[in-house]
């Protein structure tokens, strides 16, 4: 069973294609707001490297966001395009906060807009704290009261191929059609 594992959603865009839960090839780097010229010559380049085709990939593991909204929806629509090529292809989700946090014990943080924070607490992968879109203050304040949780921003410490791997479990299956990003407004002031 060959899977692909899709992260455009922010500033690095990460691609893993694996058989077996094997590492087959993999990009993980920068694509700071090239996410959509990126994306699929990647895609192509990695199945290109494992002699695989589009319709070779039984299951994708994509990110939802938050995060960059065109990202995001490069990432999503890259997804439904490869569902119609492949109408069996199952799809699976996880959000992008919990992608850094992996199993950690965690504060997630990722930037957000308006001088705002894309955060989220997980403790080995369970939700303690939903994701939202917090000011500085709000931030601060969960970083001071949360002190036995280790705090990480922006995937600066954090191994998102093996992230992705390790929440594979812990993906969402859902129906091509219910895809959409997950976007957060402001829920603190």
């Amino acid at each position: 069973m060959y899977k692909l594992y899709l992260d455009c959603s922010g500033a690095i865009l990460t691609i893993i294609v694996t058989k077996s839960n094997q590492v087959l090839a993999s990009f993980s780097n920068s694509a700071a707001q090239k996410q959509t010229e990126l994306a699929v010559e990647t895609i192509n380049n990695l199945l290109t490297k494992t002699k695989l085709s589009l319709k070779d990939i039984n299951e994708v593991i994509i990110t939802t966001g938050p995060g960059s909204y065109t990202g995001v929806r490069v990432g999503i629509s890259f997804v439904k395009t490869l569902a119609v090529l492949n109408p069996k292809l199952k799809v699976f989700t996880v959000n992008t906060l919990l992608l850094q946090a992996g199993l950690k014990k965690a504060i997630s943080i990722i930037a957000g807009y308006n001088q705002k924070s894309y955060l989220a607490v997980y403790n080995q992968g369970k939700e303690v704290i939903a994701p939202q879109l917090v000011t500085e203050t709000a931030k601060q304040g969960i970083i001071n009261d949360l002190k036995d949780f280790e705090v990480l921003i922006d995937y600066k410490t954090s191994n998102i191929i093996d992230n992705f791997l390790i929440l594979n479990s812990k993906s969402d299956q859902i129906k091509v059609e219910d895809l959409k990003p997950l976007y957060l407004g402001d829920n603190f002031h």
